[in-house]
């Protein structure tokens, strides 16, 4: 069965749709929002978006199919894989689908800027006569707590000691000193 028609499908059906996929059981969106929200599963969810389907957003969570029993005694097999029928309010599931798509992307904005070291192409104004005039690219790892120091520095807002001790630990990384 194709992805878009798991989807449609699932839009349709007003419950659980567990879809088999090799040794497990998949639910998408609204099935996924009611394993863990109604029936309280303890359920790593996953996040995609799909080039094909650039403008729906996906959510997917599963497990082995010889838990079906044990998770969803009420369950019922079908050529697909299994369904369990619940109702639900759809807009409850809307206002869940938003909150946790933005919550994600929320953390993997953060994951990023971790990772990514900051860069720069310029050397500073003042160098010093051992450092010639060419530009410079250099790759700098920062901790988060100092990415986050400098998105929010301004001027003569921040204690002196604090900027020193900053500038001094990345010439530490600089130079090596």
């Amino acid at each position: 069965m194709k992805m878009l028609q798991k989807f449609y499908q699932q839009d349709q059906f007003k419950g659980i749709l567990l879809f088999k996929e090799g040794m497990f059981l998949r639910a998408y969106n609204q099935g996924a929002f009611l394993l863990t929200e109604h029936l309280g599963c303890c359920l790593n969810l996953r996040f995609m978006q799909f080039k094909k389907y650039p403008n729906r957003q996906i959510v997917v969570c599963g497990f082995p199919e010889s838990k079906l029993t044990e998770r969803l005694p009420k369950a019922v097999k079908t050529v697909f894989g299994a369904e369990l029928r619940m109702d639900y309010d759809t807009e409850q599931y809307h206002q869940w689908l938003k909150r946790r798509w933005h919550e994600e992307r929320v953390a993997n904005e953060m994951s990023k800027a971790d990772i990514e070291p900051l860069k720069t192409s310029k050397a500073s104004a003042s160098e010093p006569a051992d450092i010639d005039k060419k530009l410079y690219k250099i790759e700098l790892k920062l901790s988060k707590q100092q990415l986050i120091y400098l998105k929010y520095w301004q001027s003569d807002n921040h204690i002196i000691d604090t900027d020193k001790e900053f500038i001094k630990n990345i010439k530490k990384q600089l130079f090596k000193t």
